[in-house]
């Protein structure tokens, strides 16, 4: 079964574009305005030709990042570069390349991404804060601090709504169980394990329905 798009954009009237990704959306204009992409951030977006525009991700008014979207000229791919500018998050930024899915020409279409898993961040830095653990994803500019009691915190992205959080807690001394949620309802479960070296840190996710389908990432510690 081939596996479905990445992310969807539309166009529900001129000039409006619509960006929707699992089970949260927003909608903006390339008229320089910023527009409301979750509780706390907002997208601005210039067009800059019919088959490329710009936007600039803000939280609560402070630049995080610009990001670059582009269709090839058979209108077959849609290339996105990213580069953060948000001192929280360190990292230079991404670059992914999605193949069409669905419609013929410009943006709209379903998009997926071929190489999903190599698209995953990463780089996951780690620091313990008193009784919690600080999770930061520099190239999807994602962070959270989840208390180590198994109780829901939010995760900090500029490309989800409010609602998203996580929670860990510890299953012996090399692993942590991980939960995700979407308000209140589990759409990802998963384990972070660390490796016998103390230098290798295993990340297993899975969804609730499907726990013999696994996403592995394997960390190596720098």
């Amino acid at each position: 079964m081939e596996p479905g798009p990445t992310f969807t954009l539309s166009i529900p009237s001129a000039g409006e574009y619509r960006y929707e990704i699992e089970s949260s959306g927003y909608n903006f204009r390339c008229d320089g305005k910023d527009y409301p992409a979750t509780s706390t951030y907002t997208i601005s977006c210039v067009q800059k030709s019919a088959t490329a525009f710009e936007s600039v991700t803000k939280r609560n008014g402070t630049p995080l990042g610009t990001t670059h979207w582009e269709v090839s000229a058979d209108n077959k791919t849609l290339t996105i570069k990213s580069a953060s500018t948000d001192p929280k998050v360190r990292g230079k930024g991404w670059e992914n390349v999605y193949d069409r899915l669905t419609g013929t020409t410009g943006f709209a279409g379903d998009w997926r991404n071929p190489k999903a898993l190599e698209s995953r961040p990463q780089i996951l830095y780690l620091s313990r804060r008193w009784q919690s653990l600080h999770f930061s994803y520099p190239q999807a500019r994602q962070y959270t601090d989840a208390p180590l009691d198994g109780s829901d915190a939010v995760i900090h992205s500029p490309f989800m709504q409010a609602g998203f959080t996580m929670s860990i807690k510890p299953n012996g001394p090399q692993e942590f169980l991980l939960t995700y949620k979407h308000n209140g309802q589990i759409y990802r479960q998963g384990t972070l394990r660390i490796g016998d070296d103390w230098r290798t840190l295993v990340d297993e996710t899975w969804h609730p329905e499907n726990p013999t389908q696994k996403a592995v990432l394997v960390y190596r510690k720098q």
